[in-house]
């Protein structure tokens, strides 16, 4: 696995601990980020569990992140070198999982606004697939917002596919019901 696909997998995983936090819950955006960021560190370091890919994800990230990573004030023996470059390239991915992150949630949150102005403010919720996938929607949005007119005789949905999965209301949703 290259650094990239190492450090995106990262990434996705936090994403995930974001989505199992506001399942089945009407979707907050504080709430999922929160629980993304939380596991960031966890993510560093499983990314950097082979001395390989410690030295893929410098070369791969050391020009971009080298100034966000930090190596917490540890110090080390030259005998510990591998000590010191698994260390450093914990920070390096540390850094770049955040960064990368933090451009996903920009895009989730951009979706959520999205969606919350096409569906007129009904409550918005969050799932791995469309719930409507199934079903042909009759419009979508210049935001990329998907509109179903009646979706099995219960009414109007909205969804918006996103880093996360895809954010919805459910059919027949009026504004403040989910």
């Amino acid at each position: 696995m290259s650094a990239y696909q190492t450090i995106a997998a990262a990434v996705e995983a936090c994403l995930e601990a974001g989505t199992y936090a506001v399942e089945r819950e009407q979707f907050d955006f504080d709430t999922f980020a929160e629980a993304a960021r939380d596991v960031t560190a966890q993510e560093a370091e499983t990314a950097c569990i082979y001395y390989a890919t410690c030295m893929d994800i410098i070369s791969a990230y050391e020009s971009e992140y080298r100034s966000d990573a930090d190596d917490y004030g540890q110090t080390f023996r030259p005998s510990d070198w591998q000590q010191a470059m698994t260390a450093y390239a914990m920070g390096v991915a540390r850094a770049a999982i955040d960064g990368k992150l933090e451009e996903a949630l920009e895009e989730i949150e951009e979706a959520a606004e999205a969606l919350a102005e096409g569906a007129h403010g009904a409550d918005v919720f969050l799932a791995r697939d469309c719930p409507y996938g199934w079903l042909a929607h009759q419009s979508m949005s210049p935001a990329g917002v998907c509109f179903w007119r009646d979706v099995e005789g219960v009414g109007p949905a909205w969804a918006i596919e996103c880093g996360a999965g895809w954010l919805y209301t459910k059919a027949g949703a009026t504004v403040g019901e989910g």
